[in-house]
C-alpha cells in the first residue's frame, strides 16, 4: 500500500505548492486583490440586475438585484446558472424570485449567445498554441464530449419549460441586449482580476486572451452536468490561463477570485431577501397583478410579465435604431431581415405584443375603431398594413360588418395567426405583403382603391422618415380621391414619422388626437387623400 501512495505523495505536494502560490499571491496583492473581489461581486450582480431589467422594467433596483442572483449565481445545489435546474417547479420556493419560464428564458439567450462566442474563443486560443503543455489530446477530446453533452442536456430541458416562448416573444430582444452586457462585464472583471494578479508577479500577459478563457469557462459552467458540477469549468479554466501564459498559482488565484466574487454577490443577495418589515403593502403582488405597488419592491412573490407596457429610453432607441439601420439597407435585405425578425417572433407566440393581455393595447384599439369615418368605413374597402395576428382585423370587421376588411402582413406566421383569429369573419381576407408590394397583392385580390387605409405601430419598423416615404409611396395611387388615412402611433414616433406617411401617401392630415393615456401617450391622426385638380 505504502508503494501506492508513493507516486501519489509528490502530486500531493505540488498541489499543495500551487494553492500556497496562489494564496501568497492573493495577500501580496494586498489592496488590488481586495478591490477585484469587490469588483467581481459587483459585476455579477449587475449582470444579473440588468438581466431582470430587461424581463420587468417596472421592477424596482433592490428586487432586480436580489431576482437577478437566480439568473446567473452558480452554487453546487441550486446552480440557477445552470438552465436544467430551472425544469424542477420547487427551485422558485426554495427563495427564488425569478420563475422558472424567465430563468429559462434567460439561460437560453445566454447559451444561444455564448456558445458561438466560445467555440470562436477556444478555436483562436487552439490556433495561437495556447493550450497546457502536459493536456493530453485524450484529456481535452474527453472533456469536450461532457461539456458538448452538458449543452445538449441544458437545451433540451430549457426548451421544455412551459412559458419560456412567452418570455421570449415579449422580451427575448431585451434579453439578450442584457445578457451581452452583463457577460462583457463578468469578462472585463476576469481580466482584471489575472491582470492585478500578474502585475504582483511582474509578468505580463494578454489580456485579450484571458478574457477569451473566461468565456470559455462560463460557457462550461452552463453546460455542467451534475456529476462535473462547477468544478469542471474551474478546472477548464485554470487550464486554460496555464495555456495564455499564467503561472499555475496566478492561474489558480484568479479562478479563486473569480469564485470569491460569486460567492460574496450570491451572499449579498441571501442577506437582501431577509423578511424586512413592511409599511401596510401586501406581499403578494405581483407584477402581473396590474397594481402599481408590484413595482415598488415590497412584493417578494416571482416576478412575473407587467400588465402595462413596458419600456426605457435606452431599449427603445436600441429598438429603434436597429430598425433604422436595417431601413438604410437594400430594399430586397431589409424586407427579408424584417421579416425574420417577425416570423421568429410569432414563431414564439401568436400574440408577442400582448394585444389580448395589455389594457392598454385594448384601449387602443378601441380608439382605433371609435376614429373610423362611418361615411367611408360603414360599406368601403378597409386595408390595414401590419396587421400582425389580426386583433385590429377583428375589432373593425365587427364594428362594420358590411365592410370588406384586408390585412397585409409581412410575416406568413402572423398572416396564418390572423386568419385563423378571423376565420368567423368571411368579410375578413389576410395576404402576405410588405409595405412596397402592398399595392401589387391588393390588386391580386381584387382590391383596385382603399377606402380607408389604417397604418398601426409599424412605421418604425420602416426606418427613418425617407425610408417611410419610398415604401409607402406605391400606396397613394390606391387611396380613393375620398379616402381617408388614419395613423396611430406612440407620441414619439408621431411626431417624427407620420408627417413623412401623409406625404408619401399623397394626403392632408385634417385631425390629429394626442390620447395622453395612463400608460403611456399615443396619437390618432385622421388624413384625407388630396383631390386630385379636373
Amino acid at each position: 500500500m505504502s508503494n501506492l501512495l508513493m507516486p501519489v505523495q509528490p502530486l500531493a505536494l505540488q498541489v499543495l505548492d500551487v494553492a500556497r502560490a496562489a494564496g501568497d499571491l492573493v495577500v501580496r496583492s494586498d489592496v488590488m486583490a481586495v478591490l477585484v473581489i469587490a469588483g467581481s461581486a459587483a459585476a455579477w450582480l449587475l449582470a444579473g440586475w440588468v438581466r431582470v431589467r430587461a424581463a420587468a422594467p417596472g421592477v424596482s433596483h433592490r428586487r432586480c438585484l436580489l431576482a437577478g442572483a437566480d439568473l446567473v449565481a452558480c452554487l453546487p445545489r441550486s446552480a440557477p446558472t445552470r438552465a436544467w435546474a430551472w425544469t424542477d417547479p420547487a427551485a422558485v420556493g426554495r427563495g427564488g424570485l425569478a420563475p422558472p419560464e424567465l430563468a429559462a428564458a434567460a439561460s437560453g439567450v445566454t447559451l444561444a449567445l455564448l456558445v458561438p462566442a466560445s467555440v470562436l474563443a477556444a478555436g483562436y486560443l487552439v490556433l495561437t498554441g495556447h493550450l497546457p503543455a502536459r493536456a493530453s489530446a485524450g484529456l481535452v477530446a474527453a472533456t469536450t464530449l461532457v461539456v458538448l453533452a452538458g449543452l445538449c442536456v441544458a437545451t433540451r430541458r430549457v426548451a421544455r419549460v412551459p412559458g419560456r416562448n412567452r418570455w421570449l416573444a415579449v422580451r427575448g430582444p431585451h434579453l439578450t441586449a442584457a445578457a451581452v452586457l452583463g457577460e462583457v462585464v463578468v469578462a472585463m472583471t476576469t481580466t482584471a482580476a489575472a491582470w492585478a494578479l500578474t502585475h504582483t508577479e511582474g509578468v505580463a500577459v494578454s489580456l485579450l486572451e484571458v478574457g477569451l478563457a473566461g468565456v470559455v469557462a462560463r460557457v462550461v459552467t452552463l453546460a455542467s452536468v451534475p456529476a462535473a458540477g462547477v468544478g469542471l469549468a474551474d478546472v477548464v479554466f485554470a487550464a486554460t490561463l496555464a495555456g495564455v501564459g499564467l503561472s499555475a498559482g496566478a492561474s489558480i488565484a484568479t479562478v479563486a477570485v473569480w469564485r470569491l466574487g460569486l460567492a460574496l454577490a450570491w451572499l449579498a443577495a441571501l442577506a437582501g431577501r431577509r423578511p424586512r418589515a413592511r409599511s401596510g403593502l401586501s406581499s403578494g403582488v405581483s407584477l402581473g397583478g396590474g397594481s402599481r405597488a408590484g413595482l415598488g419592491g415590497h412584493s417578494e412573490g416571482p416576478l412575473s410579465l407587467p400588465s402595462e407596457p413596458t419600456g426605457s429610453a435606452a431599449g427603445e432607441w436600441l429598438h429603434r435604431a436597429a430598425f433604422k439601420v436595417i431601413g438604410t439597407l437594400p430594399a430586397a435585405v431589409a424586407r427579408r431581415l424584417r421579416m425574420g425578425v417577425f416570423q421568429a417572433l410569432f414563431s414564439l407566440s401568436e400574440d408577442p405584443w400582448r394585444y389580448d393581455g395589455l389594457p392598454y393595447e385594448r384601449r387602443k384599439r378601441q380608439m382605433l375603431v371609435a376614429s373610423l369615418p362611418p361615411a367611408r368605413a360603414g360599406s368601403g374597402i378597409i386595408v390595414e398594413l401590419g396587421c400582425a395576428d389580426g386583433h385590429n382585423l377583428q375589432a373593425i370587421a365587427e364594428a362594420y360588418p358590411s365592410s370588406r376588411v384586408v390585412g397585409l402582413d409581412i410575416s406568413p406566421v402572423a398572416v396564418a395567426a390572423a386568419r385563423r383569429r378571423t376565420g368567423g369573419q368571411p368579410q375578413v381576407r389576410v395576404e402576405q405583403s410588405d409595405a412596397r408590394t402592398a399595392a401589387l397583392v391588393l390588386n391580386g385580390v381584387g382590391v383596385d382603391s382603399i377606402d380607408v387605409l389604417i397604418v398601426a405601430e409599424m412605421l418604425y419598423y420602416l426606418g427613418g422618415p425617407a425610408r417611410v416615404n419610398a415604401e409607402l409611396a406605391g400606396l397613394a395611387p390606391m387611396l380613393r380621391p375620398s379616402g381617408v388615412l388614419v395613423l396611430v402611433h406612440g407620441a414619439g414616433d408621431a411626431e417624427r414619422l407620420h408627417p413623412a406617411a401623409v406625404v408619401a401617401l399623397g394626403c392632408a392630415s385634417v385631425e390629429r388626437v394626442v390620447v395622453e393615456d395612463v400608460d403611456r401617450p399615443f396619437v390618432v391622426e385622421e388624413a384625407h387623400a388630396r383631390q386630385l385638380p379636373v
